[in-house]
């Protein structure tokens, strides 16, 4: 726990984020440690300076997202990536709901086929 100052509240955020989404989706176990560690080097980098670390102890922002930067195929259940990827093209997408990140600019870590946002919106305009 000592160096728990060493890493910024973000990439720890969405560390625990992916790893616990995994867990849900049944594509890890806790028994699983070289894709844990994986998962850690990946999203979970130190901070380099003094005023990294102080901006990880301020209150954490809500981060904007690009709707053109979330995975296609993962919103599908079709992707075979673990995690964020990068496509051939070279252009870098995120595994997060693309309907979340297109109304609410909010990365959620679920799928859009399991939003229950965009479920609870297209049943209540069924029933209008």
């Amino acid at each position: 726990m000592s160096d728990t100052s060493d890493y910024m509240w973000e990439n720890m955020r969405n560390y625990h984020g992916v790893m616990l989404g995994h867990f849900e989706r049944k594509k890890m176990k806790w028994q699983d440690t070289s894709e844990i560690q994986a998962l850690r080097r990946r999203y979970a980098q130190r901070s380099t300076s003094e005023t990294e670390r102080d901006k990880s102890k301020a209150a954490p922002k809500q981060r904007s997202v690009n709707i053109r930067a979330t995975c296609f195929d993962y919103n599908k259940k079709a992707c075979s990536e673990v995690g964020d990827h990068t496509l051939a093209s070279g252009k870098k997408v995120f595994h997060i709901c693309s309907y979340c990140a297109r109304t609410e600019k909010v990365p959620r870590n679920h799928r859009e086929t399991e939003c229950r946002k965009k479920m609870g919106k297209e049943k209540m305009s069924k029933n209008e």
